[in-house]
Parts: C-alpha cells; sequence; structure tokens
C-alpha cells in the first residue's frame, strides 16, 4: 500500500492559509468554512460506535475534499493526492457532502420567496428594468456530462455534445430561486419549462439570468467540463452548487472576477445551444400578457423621432 500524507491539509491549509488561499481553494474563507461545517455535521459526523479499521476523516476534511472537487474539477486521483487519500475515498467525500447540502440547506437556500420578498425583489428589478412585477428572470444553460451508452442520443443538444439542461429563476441579486435539472441536453427548452415546478406554480417571469450562470461556473468550475460522475448523479451535484452559491451570496462572499475567463474558455470547447423559438399556438393568457407588456413599454418608454426629416 502507497503511503499517503495529510501534510497539505494539516500544516499548510489549516496553518498558513490566507483568506485570499481559502477562496482560491474552496470558494470561501475560513469562517464562511467553519459556517458551512456547523450547518451539515449533523449529516457528516463520524459515527463513534461503529468499529472501523481507520479513523474517519473529520466533518472538516470531508467538506474540504468536496469544495476542492466542485471548485477544481480534478480528476479523483488528482484530488486524493492533494489530501493524502484514495480516490474512492474522495468519490465518498463527494456524495456525501453533496447529499447532506442538498438534504438540510435547500429549504433554506432555494426556494422560491414568499409574498413580502417577491415584493421587495419586483421593486429592485423594477428600478433596474424600469417594468413593474418582476420577481426573477429565467434562462436555462447545458450542463456537459459522461453520458450513458444506452439511450446516449437523448443526451445529446443542437451543438453535438452530451449535457443535462439546467433551468434557473434568480433574483436580482442573482441569487438561485428556482431550478429544474432532470432534463437531457436533447430536450426543448419550453418542455423543460412545461415539467418544472415553476411552470406549475407561477404565471409573471422573464429574463436576465446568464450573469447568475456565469457567476456559479466561475466557482463552482466541476460545472465547465464533463462531470466525470455517473449521470443520474449529475442533478444532486448541480443543485448542490446552486445552493451553495446561494450560501456564499447571502454572506456576500468574495468573488475573483477573473474566474469568469475560465467559463469563456470552457465555452468554446462547449458552446451553448441557441434557444429555440416556441413553435406551438399561443395561449390567449401568454398573448393577452404580451400586449399588456407592449402597451406599457410603448406608453412609458416610446421611440425616439429621428430629427432628420
Amino acid at each position: 500500500m502507497k503511503p499517503r500524507s495529510n501534510h497539505f491539509w494539516q500544516e499548510i491549509v489549516l496553518c498558513t492559509y490566507t483568506d485570499s488561499d481559502w477562496i482560491e481553494s474552496f470558494r470561501m474563507s475560513a469562517k464562511i468554512f467553519n459556517d458551512l461545517c456547523f450547518l451539515l455535521r449533523p449529516a457528516l459526523e463520524p459515527k463513534p460506535l461503529l468499529l472501523k479499521s481507520r479513523e474517519s476523516l473529520s466533518v472538516e476534511k470531508q467538506v474540504a475534499v468536496a469544495l476542492y472537487k466542485l471548485a477544481s474539477c480534478a480528476e479523483y486521483r488528482v484530488v486524493g493526492n492533494v489530501f493524502g487519500i484514495h480516490k474512492s475515498t474522495v468519490k465518498k467525500c463527494l456524495f456525501r457532502v453533496v447529499n447532506a447540502v442538498n438534504h438540510l440547506m435547500m429549504e433554506d437556500y432555494l426556494q422560491m420567496p414568499n409574498i413580502y420578498k417577491t415584493s421587495k425583489i419586483a421593486i429592485n428589478f423594477e428600478m433596474i428594468s424600469h417594468i413593474p412585477q418582476i420577481f426573477g428572470c429565467i434562462d436555462g444553460t447545458h450542463i456537459p456530462i459522461l453520458a450513458p451508452s444506452e439511450g446516449y442520443r437523448d443526451f445529446v443538444n443542437r451543438k453535438g455534445w452530451p449535457s443535462y439542461v439546467l433551468q434557473a429563476v434568480v433574483d436580482n441579486k442573482c441569487r438561485f430561486k428556482n431550478i429544474c435539472v432532470r432534463h437531457p441536453g436533447s430536450t426543448y427548452d419550453a418542455a423543460v419549462l412545461k415539467d418544472s415546478s415553476l411552470y406549475k406554480n407561477v404565471k409573471n417571469i422573464i429574463p436576465q439570468v446568464e450573469m447568475a450562470f456565469g457567476r456559479l461556473k466561475a466557482r463552482w468550475r466541476i460545472l465547465l467540463k464533463r462531470i466525470d460522475v455517473d449521470h443520474t448523479f449529475v442533478p444532486n451535484i448541480v443543485s448542490c452548487c446552486c445552493i451553495l452559491q446561494n450560501f456564499l451570496e447571502s454572506r456576500n462572499e468574495q468573488f475573483f472576477q477573473q474566474w469568469l475567463n475560465d467559463v469563456v474558455e470552457a465555452e468554446i470547447i462547449y458552446p451553448q445551444p441557441a434557444n429555440i423559438i416556441n413553435q406551438e399556438r399561443d395561449d390567449i393568457s401568454g398573448s393577452t400578457i404580451r400586449k399588456h407588456l407592449t402597451d406599457y413599454l410603448s406608453n412609458n418608454f416610446p421611440l425616439r423621432t429621428s430629427v432628420l426629416r
């Protein structure tokens, strides 16, 4: 058995890392990291009564391993070498932490707003767009995956690479309020929308979400390249990243703008498919809403008439 070293985590990270180092490696400062560990501890705390041949990893190290994987998109083997653990242990840490985040944090960090919060968001959006009654922006993005051999073509999007579609609604602060990530890449946008909880429960929405997607992928780089896990677990990872993104945005955690360069480079390799205009017959209520919007815009923001005659 190869000797493994705990030096990086025990001696370098815990003893010498600055906040900037923490944010670069784990996407959050040491203080916020400890807050996250506190939230996840009920699900990750080692069980003392179980006899094991090896000492269990601490909650802090489990979370650090998972965050490093999510933030770097490095292979299991590489992450294992960094932390001095086997690659199978890296996978276990990732799955345990992702499930813990989804189970313990979703209710607080990924929910549609109540009436009071919706009103506040609408006021902020109106200040930006001058259009009333907007509480969120909706759009979709494709996440590269390792597609299964059976049903592979279902996952291939219009740009020719396999993916899952992530549909999201974000507020004026780029925080995710609703996501749907269960449809393969070949699915049309309208079909994803119709199958989401958003479509079943909400009526009034419009788009400004690209910035949120960019910040999400820049911070959690595992979403930029083909995710090397079983495709059935990918939605859990995407959901976890959205929750962690909201967790950090709600605490105004520092975001390094240079991270966005990775997003630009990744979309050269995995270009996003263009949205397809809905070809279905117009719904009367939808046409009515569009008519009200166009009337509002034309009355309040008329096109300038040229001074040239």
